[in-house]
């Protein structure tokens, strides 16, 4: 299980872009992730096993319950396979190095930045004495894109560099693993390398950010990256004005509705299109924080003149199990045809689908069976188009054919 410092190297990032951050979140309760949440851990659990007693393929664990501080789950064929992608990674640089992978080492981080709050969990690491060399891996669960250059790695880097002593390596790679962007197509693992001298120039800048979060009145800086999984955004009055800013709408003796409704969208400037479009992520996550922390103070028992808790529609279902409740219709006069409806399950639930034999054994489609299935029996249609900043990393559509002609001039018949 993991232990989180106040300064952890997964959340520092946002402690250095924001160095208020640590103060206000410290205000909040600690929070239980939610189900993508503990469905990494599971995976994280599974490798870690894999790791530790030398297992190659992690379908040796297929449907076996397992139990990690999230719970139970049993291992299906899909964390199998998300899991194997990390393994043939890890193992094939392990035999390159010629040295064992180690998962799941607490680091310290007293020796490299001068402070015991900065240490976090390392998910694999490889140090080969002989070679001069360290490899830093991560494993992501999700498929939000992390750079192999991100503060984590960095800091992870820093404190096993401070472990294993700067004189004993030439070069760190830092490795990130994210089998579910094979999915869309993208690579499951990318690293980068950086000199061992080059990686220790930025120990200042880490500790430099750590002690200025640790000042009475460390700035507030909102932006896209920091505030996305920060507590205090709901109630951020520095994230609050910078979107007013950036949406041209102001607070001050205003109906705020009204001037939003009067911002016609077909009569902006190219610019405030682009500003707006550029602020809108930030300022989504703005209001349903803001939602959210209205909900829980009011929750805990607090006032807010204007505003009232009410429950949503919320959902019906039958009280009594199908085969009863398919009786108790029956006698309404209701045909049978009418009661019962069937549909083919979709792609990703026939990839994820496990059936008993009559002998009891359980059944996946094999990997030969997946890929004549994506190959043969799915389309894929294209997705919603989407305007987006430039710094976004999908790849532009082709939205017109204009830009592919340049200026022709029509034969003098024509004119």
């Amino acid at each position: 299980m993991s232990v989180h410092t106040a300064k952890s190297p997964s959340k520092f990032e946002r402690i250095r872009l924001c160095p208020g951050s640590q103060r206000e979140e410290s205000r909040y309760p600690d929070q239980k992730g939610g189900p993508a949440a503990a469905d990494g851990t599971h995976t994280h659990t599974l490798l870690e096993l894999c790791i530790e007693n030398g297992v190659t393929d992690a379908e040796e664990y297929l449907n076996t319950t397992i139990t990690d501080h999230e719970g139970q789950f049993t291992v299906d064929r899909d964390r199998c396979r998300r899991v194997n992608v990390a393994l043939g990674y890890v193992y094939g640089r392990a035999l390159k190095a010629g040295v064992d992978p180690l998962p799941e080492v607490r680091l310290d981080s007293l020796a490299a930045f001068g402070r015991t709050d900065m240490g976090g969990t390392c998910d694999v690491h490889l140090f080969s004495k002989e070679h001069r060399f360290l490899e830093v891996m991560d494993y992501k669960d999700g498929m939000g894109v992390v750079e192999p250059d991100c503060d984590q790695m960095k800091i992870y880097a820093l404190m096993l560099v401070a472990q294993y002593g700067a004189e004993n390596i030439d070069v760190v790679r830092l490795t990130i693993i994210q089998p579910k962007l094979e999915y869309r197509g993208d690579k499951g693992v990318v690293h980068t390398e950086v000199s061992t001298l080059d990686l220790l120039k930025d120990t200042a800048m880490f500790m430099a950010a750590a002690a200025l979060a640790d000042t009475p009145d460390a700035p507030l800086t909102p932006g896209d990256k920091q505030c996305k999984y920060c507590k205090h955004k709901g109630a951020c009055a520095a994230l609050t004005g910078s979107m007013m800013e950036a949406s041209g709408i102001s607070f001050q003796n205003l109906d705020v509705a009204k001037q939003a409704a009067e911002k016609n969208p077909t009569e902006l400037t190219a610019e405030e299109l682009r500003d707006l479009v550029e602020a809108a992520p930030l300022l989504r996550q703005l209001l349903e924080a803001v939602e959210a922390e209205a909900l829980r103070r009011m929750e805990a028992g607090q006032t807010i003149d204007g505003l009232k808790v009410v429950r949503g529609r919320g959902s019906r279902s039958w009280m009594f199990d199908e085969s009863e409740m398919a009786e108790k219709l029956k006698k309404f006069g209701i045909p049978k045809d009418a009661l019962w409806k069937t549909s083919l399950i979709s792609p990703a639930q026939a990839e994820k689908v496990v059936w008993e034999k009559r002998d009891g054994t359980r059944k996946q489609l094999s990997d030969r069976q997946l890929k004549q299935m994506e190959a043969e029996y799915i389309k894929k249609s294209t997705g919603k188009l989407t305007v987006v900043s430039v710094a976004d990393p999908r790849e532009s559509a082709i939205v017109s054919a204009v830009p592919m002609f340049g200026t022709t001039e029509l034969p003098s018949w024509l004119i």
